[in-house]
């Protein structure tokens, strides 16, 4: 299972939850052919979550 959060501003919650010593958290990543900025972490449960900000407006807009 995989969970996907979709948030305004990516890079904030990538350095909020490093700094708050949360477990695995992956590096920040650039998915450029679909405009997407994400990182992967585990919750304590062990299921994977996706925090994503989508780059193009009129994608973000669809996903609100």
């Amino acid at each position: 299972m995989l969970i996907t959060l979709v948030v305004d501003n990516v890079a904030w919650w990538h350095d909020y939850l490093r700094r708050s010593g949360v477990g695995t958290v992956s590096e920040l990543q650039m998915m450029k052919g679909i405009a997407v900025q994400c990182f992967f972490l585990e919750d304590p449960g062990g299921c994977a979550i996706e925090i994503q900000q989508f780059l193009q407006p009129e994608a973000a807009r669809t996903f609100r």
